[in-house]
């Protein structure tokens, strides 16, 4: 299959398709196609491809954004847009575990008497029937405010979020 795959869709302008599991496809640039597309890819289920490599004796993941960036150490790859299929170089970027936590997209959660918004760093408080923002910074969690429109809290957290991660926020729409 992965062999038919590479034949009907060859690298071209300037971009190439690499097959990963459950037929999925990660988009990579031309100039990586050649390197990358040997190794047999998979579709992790949060999103990013992996594949396994023997290390000191050891099978480890080996991710494609980490390959394709030349990550070592402490350097974590960063989906600037959140696509985490799409691998070309312009779409990635070196950064810092923290610059990495701070363009994560919003996670469903609903906890400490809040229900949980469809925007990141917004949650209903029940007992008060208003929405409030908030914004993690530092490790310590930051109020924003209450707000009576789920909206404008979310708007709140755009702002504080583009003051404070700058490149990496990851606003609300």
């Amino acid at each position: 299959k992965k062999e038919l795959f590479i034949l009907d869709n060859p690298p071209a302008n300037g971009i190439g398709l690499i097959p990963l599991s459950r037929r999925f496809v990660a988009i990579v640039d031309e100039d990586d196609y050649d390197r990358l597309v040997i190794h047999n890819w998979v579709a992790h289920e949060r999103g990013y491809a992996w594949r396994f490599e023997r290390i000191d004796g050891k099978m480890r993941k080996v991710s494609m954004h980490r390959v394709v960036l030349g990550c070592n150490g402490g350097e974590v790859p960063d989906h600037v847009h959140g696509l985490t299929f799409d691998n070309r170089k312009s779409q990635l970027r070196k950064t810092d575990r923290v610059g990495n936590i701070r363009n994560r997209k919003k996670h469903v959660s609903g906890r400490n008497g809040a229900t949980s918004s469809k925007y990141k760093g917004v949650s209903f408080v029940k007992n008060k029937k208003i929405w409030r923002a908030y914004i993690s910074w530092n490790g310590k969690q930051h109020k924003l405010g209450l707000h009576k429109c789920e909206e404008n809290a979310a708007i709140m957290y755009n702002v504080a979020a583009q003051i404070l991660f700058g490149e990496f926020a990851r606003l609300n729409v």
